[in-house]
């Protein structure tokens, strides 16, 4: 058995490993990479996308997810595994991906003076991501499934919504994969489960040496900062991820709305992608802090 790295080994975009068990290959994550990192995306995985027989998902991000509809282009055939929450988050943040690729292809064309070289296709366009959204399977957290010769389980990494650890066992040992951990104490999301033995660990450790601010007063320190800028006759504009952090403001300023704390001011979230995954996050209760019996 080998465990093959094929991105964000030594840079921290293009997640995608391959599991190499003989006769039964499955590939962990396939992300763009991006940033300084941009160039790699159209120089291939490192080996043949069609030898993979599944694909294991952490998280919908588009550096762990968005070279799947690639993959898929290039004669992958498998299927796709993921939480139901990130299947669902991937058929926007993919979508969205391909029509950005097909807006700068057609910026190239139309002015290829601006580029030093032949304009290019874009990586993979829409049609290509509608084959790839066919190929997902949901699989909920902690149940077990039979993958080739693995148990593989998602346990909750509290990331984001749908984010897993991917557990995967053969015979008396045990294989993990952290993808992105979230942190402890976030707004209705559950904190990352903790997973108990591991005869090997993948750790992603992109921001492991950082010392996170206590998260206890974060919704009252907003609201100081929103009632501190209308005393002053300004508005509050916040850049926000579209998925995960745009849901968090949300979730800390409702109560001071209901309460009346912030009677009167408006506030628009100007991003369609933000309201679809807002949307997506209300299909998906068993993420939040309930039972996952509920």
């Amino acid at each position: 058995m080998k465990l093959e790295f094929h991105g964000a080994a030594g840079g921290v975009t293009g997640s995608h490993m391959v599991l190499d068990d003989r006769d039964y290959r499955i590939g962990i994550d396939a992300g763009l990479f991006q940033g300084s990192e941009t160039d790699q995306n159209r120089l291939g995985f490192g080996h043949d996308s069609r030898s993979l027989k599944a694909l294991l998902l952490t998280h919908a991000h588009i550096d762990h997810s968005g070279r799947i509809p690639l993959l898929v282009k290039e004669g992958f055939t498998g299927t796709v595994y993921s939480t139901p929450a990130t299947e669902d988050l991937c058929e926007i943040m993919l979508k969205d991906s391909a029509h950005l690729m097909e807006e700068a292809a057609d910026h190239e064309s139309r002015h290829p003076d601006q580029r030093h070289g032949p304009t290019r296709p874009p990586l993979y366009t829409e049609k290509d991501v509608d084959r790839t959204l066919r190929k997902f399977k949901p699989l909920g957290y902690d149940k077990k499934s039979e993958i080739g010769g693995f148990s593989v389980r998602f346990v909750d990494a509290g990331h984001i919504l749908g984010s897993a650890l991917i557990e995967l066992s053969f015979g008396n040992k045990k294989l993990v994969f952290s993808g992105d951990l979230g942190r402890s104490g976030v707004p209705f999301l559950r904190d990352p489960e903790k997973m108990d033995d591991a005869d090997w660990l993948v750790l992603e450790s992109t921001y492991g040496d950082k010392d996170h601010e206590d998260i206890a007063d974060r919704g009252k320190r907003l609201l100081e900062i929103v009632l501190d800028t209308l005393e002053r006759g300004g508005n509050v504009i916040i850049p926000a991820f579209a998925i995960g952090r745009t849901q968090e403001i949300l979730y800390e300023l409702n109560p001071y709305a209901e309460t009346g704390k912030l009677k009167g001011v408006k506030c628009f979230v100007d991003s369609p992608m933000a309201v679809s995954a807002t949307e997506i996050y209300s299909r998906h209760p068993e993420c939040f802090l309930v039972s996952k019996n509920h």
